[in-house]
């Protein structure tokens, strides 16, 4: 893996993004190849993903050292009776410690976050929402969730008849699940647009993003925001949009 990055380095490319999903689940292996990299004299910067339960003060440190710039966390909800019917096997105090560690390593935290697991309700989007005005990630992306065949949450709800929609190339929309307080996936869709919003437009937020693009000059970044913030101006112009109150 050295030798490749080496070799990628040598083209001239500066900025690398390991895609693997469980790149820090085996944390021996990525501290070696953080190791490695820190001996090799690689200068080049990373973005990696990690669950957050493996994420701990030593790799955190040793990840900023090799050069990593930001982490992507799949915190997927604030409220620990989701997390555990999702069996994601993390809890809310490791969702925080990963915000954390993160802030205090200089290294940008990613967050990703699902609504409308079956048993999600207003409160526990409440939670969810409150858990990231409170613990700050960098940067964060609120999706409906995406009931894959054979998960546990496509299965049950294909059996209590809450499954909307199959995959199926002939079919226009993504399956999704239905709630008790949901008619239409559009209302999941606005719900996460409103959210973005209530969490986006923040003080906190937009100096964040200030600062960052007039510090490096991030006109992708500049971009991002502009992009982000047109989506969720834009919402109350949804042709027959139907807000669920949180």
């Amino acid at each position: 893996m050295i030798d490749e990055l080496v070799r990628i380095r040598d083209r001239g490319i500066r900025d690398i993004e390991i895609c693997d999903d469980t790149f820090t689940a085996v944390r021996s292996r990525a501290l070696r190849i953080f190791d490695l990299i820190i001996k090799e004299k690689l200068d080049v910067s990373f973005r990696i993903k990690s669950r957050v339960d493996v994420f701990t003060e030593e790799l955190a440190e040793k990840a900023a050292e090799a050069g990593v710039y930001l982490v992507a966390f799949g915190m997927e909800s604030g409220c620990q009776r989701i997390l555990d019917a999702m069996n994601k096997g993390i809890t809310v105090q490791q969702n925080a410690r990963a915000c954390e560690l993160t802030r205090k390593h200089g290294i940008l935290c990613h967050s990703s976050w699902i609504i409308g697991y079956p048993g999600e309700t207003q409160q526990t989007i409440a939670e969810t929402v409150e858990f990231i005005r409170s613990n700050r990630p960098s940067t964060v992306n609120i999706a409906v969730l995406r009931p894959y065949p054979k998960t546990a949450a496509y299965e049950t709800a294909r059996e209590n008849g809450t499954l909307v929609g199959e995959w199926d190339p002939d079919y226009a929309q993504i399956p999704w699940i239905r709630l008790p307080w949901t008619r239409e996936k559009s209302e999941l869709d606005n719900l996460c647009r409103k959210l973005m919003r209530r969490v986006y437009f923040t003080a906190h937020y937009m100096s964040s993003f200030a600062g960052r693009i007039i510090r490096n000059a991030n006109w992708t970044l500049a971009k991002y925001a502009i992009q982000e913030t047109k989506k969720v101006v834009n919402i109350s112009r949804l042709s027959g949009a139907k807000h669920v109150k949180t």
